[in-house]
Order: structure tokens, then C-alpha cells, then sequence
């Protein structure tokens, strides 16, 4: 990923996701991409309400997203909207459990994402 790469959600709105997965289809050094597949926000006290709801509506607004995951940095509490499941809310809160990306084919233990966090 590169600094400053913003997702093109309208004419007038490109934010920014902590860690994003696109197609490829544009070129790797673009900064502006509309070919968002995956985006992760890591949710802080400032972010949070933003994340959950403006971001959560403009990004799962577009075509090519599958996944949206937002990830608590102070406990173990990880929420997924996925295209799958109509992007019904599905929380993760043990080191245990698994995120599956189906439409990826990629799994993603949380115990991996928590990993050297001390949490």
C-alpha cells in the first residue's frame, strides 16, 4: 500500500483506509483507486463513529468491495461486513476464531491480526 492512497467513493470523497487490498487493475502507484476489494480500518476513539457509520455506508456502496473490517486496537474485537452475507455485521472476539474471505479464497486467523500487539 502507499501513503496517502484514498478510495474514490463520489466526486468529492476519497478517504483513506488504515490497510487496503485492490484488483490491480490501475497501476500499483496510483493514489486516487476505485477498485477497492478489501478495506481495514483500525478503529481509535476519534475514528470510531466515522468508521462505523459515513465509511462503512461509502464503501460498501461500491461494486468491487467484498469486505469491510474494523478492528478494536485495545481488545480483542474484530466486526466484518461482508458482500456474502449482505453485509450482515459479523464480530470476531476470540484469538481463536477465523475470518474467511470466501470470495478470495484467504482465510485470516485473529490470533494473526493481534499478533506482537500485546493485547
Amino acid at each position: 500500500m502507499l501513503a496517502s492512497t484514498g478510495v474514490r467513493v463520489s466526486d468529492k470523497d476519497r478517504p483513506e483506509p488504515d490497510v487496503l487490498v485492490v484488483s490491480g487493475d490501475d497501476p500499483l502507484w496510483s493514489r486516487d483507486r476505485n477498485d477497492l476489494i478489501v478495506a481495514f480500518e483500525v478503529l481509535s476513539p476519534t475514528t470510531k463513529e466515522r468508521d462505523l457509520g459515513w465509511k462503512r455506508e461509502a464503501y460498501t456502496g461500491l461494486a468491487s468491495l467484498t469486505h469491510y473490517v474494523l478492528i478494536a486496537q485495545d481488545t480483542v474485537n474484530i466486526t466484518v461486513f461482508s458482500r456474502d452475507d449482505g453485509f450482515r455485521k459479523r464480530t470476531f472476539r476470540s484469538f481463536g476464531d477465523v475470518i474467511e474471505f470466501r470470495s478470495l479464497g484467504v482465510s485470516l486467523p485473529v490470533a494473526e491480526v493481534y499478533r506482537r500487539t500485546g493485547v
